[in-house]
């Protein structure tokens, strides 16, 4: 992007946002041109930001800032044990980080004005006091105390929706994990109880399948 960002990252990015937005959002049902012409008005807004930016640094400083509030989130919810973690918390957790920078402009320099230009860090990284150092503390630190507030919000409304439609509450159950076998085992899958050689009726001995050497099973964990 020699404009904009890096071309060598925004092209990716341009690549990603119509192949997600065909696939993911409208199921291959609309017709790519439209799709294109949506990322272009995207892209309107990111050119103006760019020309506006005073330097190439501050935007990489902004999307440092991005990512401090969202990855820690993010990685939270790729451990095993954290099976629960949905991508509400992780959205709600980086939108979370970024107001917390600006929570804490606004309380550091006593003013919501400063408190936003902190998030686009307009003074740069080296400035003459800790604002810079507080911002990327309270956008890991605000991400995961707003990600923790949309769990225990979601659990909540799960748990209420359950009592109220009397169905079990399963927010905490473990997800189906595919076990694959060892290639030398051979795996026997039941089928239809086969046909009864004398009369041809169905008889009363299931027959069983061999899946093969590369055969995958499901478990329930």
């Amino acid at each position: 992007m020699t404009v904009v960002l890096s071309t060598a990252a925004f092209d990716s990015l341009q690549s990603a946002m119509v192949s997600t937005a065909s696939n993911d959002l409208f199921r291959n049902k609309l017709p790519l041109i439209y799709i294109r012409v949506g990322v272009v008005l995207c892209i309107i807004p990111v050119v103006v930001v760019a020309l506006k930016s005073p330097s190439v640094l501050q935007i990489f400083l902004i999307s440092d800032l991005v990512s401090a509030s969202a990855i820690p989130v993010l990685i939270l919810g790729l451990w095993d044990k954290c099976y629960f973690w949905k991508g509400f918390e992780v959205i709600a957790g980086g939108l979370g980080g970024i107001l917390s920078v600006f929570i804490f402009g606004t309380i550091y320099y006593g003013s919501a004005y400063e408190g936003g230009r902190l998030i686009l860090l307009e003074n740069g990284l080296y400035a003459e006091d800790w604002s810079a150092f507080g911002a990327f503390v309270a956008a890991p630190v605000g991400g995961f105390i707003f990600a923790l507030i949309a769990f225990g919000s979601r659990i909540a409304y799960q748990f209420v929706i359950a009592k109220i439609q009397g169905r079990r509450f399963d927010a905490f159950d473990k997800p189906i994990k595919l076990v694959r076998r060892s290639s030398e085992e051979r795996v026997f899958r039941p089928q239809v109880p086969g046909l009864d050689e004398e009369n041809g009726k169905p008889g009363d001995t299931p027959t069983a399948v061999v899946e093969g050497r590369e055969a995958k099973w499901w478990k329930l964990w």
